[in-house]
């Protein structure tokens, strides 16, 4: 159902806005299942190369949202939303990067790999601005 309280609000921005929402939940939904009890997920790698496809499909539905504000002249929403934009390129880097250190440390001289990632790494895990 469409509002129609929103001034100067197209419809579809609106649909698109629907669309971010639908992402963000949908990777909330994700992360739930990453809990060590529940998951089937292989290791510490797999959990974090699908947390990167999560990110990415968030991010490009911001994108296309945003494409959508700027086709249909909405400059309020086009600049609210970069700095999310901006924050979802934050943690796609973050999580690309503890990709990287875990496929290093997992090579064959490092028999305690994922130990000293979760150690040293998790604990002082990237930091987003908010």
């Amino acid at each position: 159902m469409v509002s129609r309280i929103n001034q100067n609000f197209h419809l579809d921005c609106e649909k698109s806005l629907h669309g971010v929402i639908n992402a963000s939940l949908h990777a909330s939904y994700v992360y739930f299942t990453l809990k060590p009890e529940m998951s089937e997920w292989a290791g510490s790698l797999d959990a974090l190369a699908s947390s990167l496809e999560v990110e990415k499909f968030v991010k490009q539905s911001m994108l296309d949202l945003h494409r959508v504000a700027r086709r249909n002249s909405d400059p309020n929403l086009c600049n609210f939303l970069w700095p999310l934009i901006d924050e979802e390129v934050t943690i796609m880097k973050c999580l690309a990067d503890h990709i990287t250190t875990l496929k290093r440390l997992r090579s064959p001289p490092f028999k305690s790999g994922e130990y000293m990632f979760d150690k040293h790494t998790l604990g002082e895990s990237c930091k987003v601005p908010h």
